[in-house]
């Protein structure tokens, strides 16, 4: 989302405002406002905890969310933008590292809870629920690895 804002922060770009940073910055605006309240809901310890990832060209994101009177309401957001290694990686690889990193960004709710993961790329199942590590690339064996901690 905030990809073009990110991109005028380099050392060799020349500083420019167009339609891209005007339209990155008026979705910042939105992503703000979902972080006020009465939008966010207080952590309960006794709940179950959701945790929601996606990942894109430019950045990765995850929704720490809990189902309070039948509707998941979050508790939290965080997001960022891929390096440019990381740009370079797979779409499995980058919703690998978008749990992985969600996982870390979010350790202080889930430390011992079992923990719901939620992501749109149906591979990273069969990868991250069977207990083997063969068969998998090594990255994916370590993003695995992290998130069993």
């Amino acid at each position: 989302m905030a990809e073009p804002l990110h991109a005028m922060l380099k050392a060799d770009t020349t500083w420019t405002w167009g339609q891209n940073q005007e339209k990155a910055f008026e979705i910042i605006k939105i992503k703000e406002s979902l972080c006020n309240p009465p939008v966010l809901a207080l952590y309960d310890c006794k709940k179950s905890v959701y945790l929601s990832t996606d990942a894109s060209s430019y950045g990765i994101g995850a929704i720490l969310h809990q189902i309070k009177e039948s509707s998941k309401l979050p508790i939290a957001y965080a997001s960022r933008t891929l390096s440019a290694t990381e740009r370079g990686y797979a779409q499995i690889g980058k919703e690998a590292l978008a749990v992985v990193w969600g996982c870390r960004k979010f350790h202080d709710y889930i430390v011992g809870l079992t923990v719901n993961i939620e992501t749109d790329n149906k591979t990273l199942v069969p990868i991250f629920m069977h207990k083997a590590l063969d068969g998998i690339s090594p990255r994916l064996q370590r993003m695995k690895l992290k998130i069993m901690r």
